[in-house]
């Protein structure tokens, strides 16, 4: 699995049957999303050139785009990690299966923070998620990603990442 940094991917991997006209308005709206990402990526402390790796384990480093050797599909994706928290967003083509390479639509539009557990009475990770965005539309797809910024600059303004990680820190939770 490839991971590809927004300015040298091609959106057409998401959306092979985009025009050249909705290729030019995507455009700016995910810089805007990429923008968001970086500013939640600094508001929580994450250097300004992180970036992420084949796995899109580092973070901060904005949209990336996540591809399968062979698959000509992607997702837009991004993950912003602190020693707490992740805090992902992303844009695909929900599968039905993994040999369907449908290629849309739908979008899916998907946004948490995360706080995983590894203590032995913890029932698995604790989140707030922004989740099934579906959208039947390119246009309507990246501005549900640009939105799922929004959602996760909103979480970190109110305290989510508090929230979750307290909700975390409880016996039995």
């Amino acid at each position: 699995m490839e991971a590809i940094a927004l300015d040298r991917g091609d959106i057409r991997w998401v959306f092979p049957e985009a025009d050249q006209g909705q290729l030019a308005a995507f455009r700016p709206l995910l810089a805007e999303a990429d923008a968001r990402v970086r500013r939640l990526a600094a508001r929580l402390g994450a250097g300004p050139d992180a970036t992420a790796d084949e796995h899109g384990r580092r973070t901060g480093g904005g949209l990336w785009f996540r591809r399968v050797e062979g698959i000509h599909l992607a997702g837009v994706f991004a993950l912003v990690g602190t020693p707490a928290l992740n805090w992902t967003l992303g844009l695909y083509v929900p599968r039905r299966c993994l040999w369907d390479i449908t290629p849309g639509p739908p979008w899916e539009v998907h946004a948490e923070v995360l706080a995983g557990c590894d203590r032995d009475d913890c029932r698995g990770d604790h989140s707030e998620e922004m989740d099934g965005w579906v959208h039947e539309s390119p246009s309507d797809a990246v501005t549900g990603l640009l939105e799922a910024a929004d959602w996760l600059l909103a979480r970190q303004a109110d305290g989510a990442g508090a929230r979750v990680a307290a909700h975390r820190d409880q016996p039995n939770s």
